[in-house]
């Protein structure tokens, strides 16, 4: 077969179940599984090996148990090896890395990318023009502004003295920031919007809108709009969203 021939097409050893509503042109490629009440948007692609609606706990205790909805967006690309749980809803333009994992009631914005290997534990939230990169980790109940970049390694927990799940709360991103890498927000912080948060960085506090933290814990040092390039002069690269104009 030549390449992209395949395209709108559902491959013989895909598998999927009652209820599943297609869109036009959606591609299945080989082995994916589509579970009972899942709907795939328009020109959507789902890779070797994936998963869309993977039934909850509840499947194997449960004789009555029932798929709730999980919607993938038109126009998505979801590589190979991914698994998106039952009651997930994803807006359009969604990207997925290879083998990432997004449990259930998983709410994820417009034109959003959700790396390889990178996992949400579910009930996360995710604005319109995220994008996470490969590796990173949502506890339950994040929620993620719009535009927010999420660079690799990142991690953020709900739990102040795990294994401990009673008063679990998740960080909160504003629009607009950055995380860089191997950065760890804990529990009940809330970032603002347009900051930044260096790597390595352990965020203990809240952050205020506009401001650049780093450190281990991590402190206040300076506004983003302070930050100059280190190769341009008089070029200041934050915020971001305003950097390029």
């Amino acid at each position: 077969m030549k390449m992209r021939e395949h395209l709108g097409r559902i491959d013989p050893t895909a598998i999927l179940y009652d209820r599943v509503t297609l869109g036009k042109n959606v591609t299945i490629a080989a082995g994916a599984i589509v579970y009972e009440n899942v709907t795939v948007g328009d020109n959507t692609y789902v890779g070797t090996g994936v998963t869309l609606g993977e039934p909850l706990a509840a499947f194997y205790s449960d004789p009555s148990y029932e798929n709730p909805p999980t919607v993938i967006g038109p126009d998505s690309v979801i590589r190979s090896g991914t698994y998106i749980y039952a009651g997930t809803r994803t807006g359009a333009r969604l990207q997925t890395g290879h083998n990432a994992m997004i449990r259930e009631y998983t709410e994820l914005g417009e034109g959003c990318m959700f790396g390889s290997a990178s996992v949400s534990d579910g009930y996360v939230k995710l604005g319109d023009g995220c994008r996470v990169h490969y590796h990173s980790g949502f506890s339950q109940g994040t929620v993620l502004g719009n535009r927010v970049h999420v660079y690799p390694f990142s991690v953020f927990p709900d739990s102040l003295h795990p294994p401990c799940r009673r008063h679990r709360v998740a960080p909160v991103i504003g629009d607009d920031t950055v995380i860089l890498i191997h950065s760890v927000v804990l529990p009940r912080v809330k970032i603002g919007k347009g900051c930044l948060v260096a790597a390595y960085t352990v965020v203990t506090e809240d952050v205020p809108d506009g401001m650049m933290v780093m450190g281990f814990p991590g402190k206040i040092v300076k506004r983003v709009d302070e930050i100059p390039c280190k190769i341009t002069p008089g070029h200041h690269p934050y915020p971001w969203t305003e950097a390029g104009k």
